[in-house]
């Protein structure tokens, strides 16, 4: 009888487990996969853009990727470069570009100020900045096209638009390292995206983000008690503080896509993404609640139909559980894989199950960092 009252409880556990996955990719990640970006008016066409780097000893990423940055095809920007007391050769770089009227450089100097930190930089940045619509990237970053500062320029198209959230992808290597690190931006920007559409706006990319300046200086910038708790979060955190359900837009466009240079061991990639997991414990608790829900329903389904395998003797129920999993999981991969190809990242669609089932672990490792993280980077 008891045995009998136990295997009901797990197959109730397991019905709501595969249930909530299910309800996450339907109402969130079906928004996404199956939104269309509108066509912009020709009123928000022109609309003058100030791109936004803040920088630290960067003069090789500097050198190399200005003239993207500096040769854009949108008529009417500004490059404010905020270089950050760097010690290396960034300011000669910069002054060696002086001629392009576009660039507008910033120099901090350390012993002029009291304050340190990418918050700081950017903040004096915006202050330089002369144009309403902000479009934030970074040094190790360039644009995927000419026209990357037009397309995200474009999804202003609504009144209300004031963030704007874009994808900024990796360059790509044949490493397993940077499969991961594929498969891992891919992820994210799935869920913030979905998120986005379904107005739960919970974060967005550094690297590719824009928003307007009338929104900073209204909300005080990075003033904000968990701003200033957290040194890093310059992008998610401001984000998910900001966002409404009406005043967030995507950008998915191919042409709006950024690319940066990726960790190149899985020591750095590690280290990288607990700096960024750690800013997640201040997000709001319907935030935090989605992402968990999206996060252990995946872990525990696969372990509980396995489970059940073992411990029910009933065939039909057996091959009802595996039955279940297994559609779940399809549904999963190939919405997964829909996504990919909607982001152009088409060479992960045949590792996307292998990638899938690794991903949790490394994602409670780096987590479970990122909450003792020390700060000890710039960013």
């Amino acid at each position: 009888m008891f045995l009998s009252f136990v295997k009901l409880v797990f197959v109730c556990l397991f019905v709501m487990v595969g249930l909530s996955q299910l309800i996450y990719i339907l109402f969130f990640w079906f928004k996404f996969l199956f939104y269309k970006e509108e066509k912009a008016t020709q009123n928000g066409f022109e609309q003058g853009v100030s791109v936004l780097i803040a920088c630290k000893n960067e003069e090789k990423n500097l050198d190399s990727h200005l003239p993207n940055w500096l040769n854009q095809s949108h008529e009417n920007f500004e490059v404010v470069v905020i270089n950050d007391s760097s010690v290396d050769d960034s300011i000669d770089v910069l002054n060696a570009f002086k001629t392009n009227e576009r660039l507008q450089v910033v120099n901090l100097m350390q012993e002029h100020i009291k304050t340190t930190g990418k918050k700081f930089a950017l903040s004096l940045g915006i202050k330089r900045a002369k144009n309403e619509i902000l479009l934030l990237t970074d040094a190790d970053c360039i644009p995927k096209s000419n026209g990357w500062i037009t397309a995200m320029q474009q999804a202003y198209n609504a009144p209300n638009t004031e963030i704007v959230l874009g994808y900024g992808t990796y360059e790509k290597r044949p490493t397993l390292v940077n499969y991961c690190i594929q498969f891992d931006t891919l992820f994210i920007a799935l869920n913030y995206f979905s998120m986005a559409l379904s107005g739960n706006t919970y974060m967005g990319v550094g690297r590719n983000l824009s928003y307007k300046k009338e929104l900073f200086v209204k909300n005080k910038g990075f003033s904000s008690k968990k701003q200033q708790i957290d040194k890093f979060g310059d992008d998610d955190l401001f984000v998910q503080q900001n966002a409404t359900k009406t005043n967030v837009a995507i950008a998915i466009g191919e042409d709006s896509h950024t690319v940066s240079l990726p960790k190149t061991t899985f020591g750095t990639w590690f280290e990288q993404k607990s700096r960024h997991t750690s800013s997640s414990k201040f997000y709001t608790w319907h935030s935090l609640f989605w992402i968990n829900i999206s996060f252990w329903s995946w872990v525990l389904l696969p372990v509980l139909g396995l489970i059940g395998v073992f411990i029910i003797k009933n065939w039909v129920l057996k091959l009802t559980l595996l039955a279940v999993l297994g559609a779940i999981s399809t549904l999963r991969w190939v919405s997964i894989g829909a996504a990919a190809l909607k982001l152009k990242e088409n060479r992960l669609l045949f590792y996307i199950p292998i990638l899938d089932i690794l991903y949790p672990f490394f994602q409670i490792f780096w987590t479970l960092k990122g909450y003792i993280f020390k700060v000890r980077h710039w960013r």
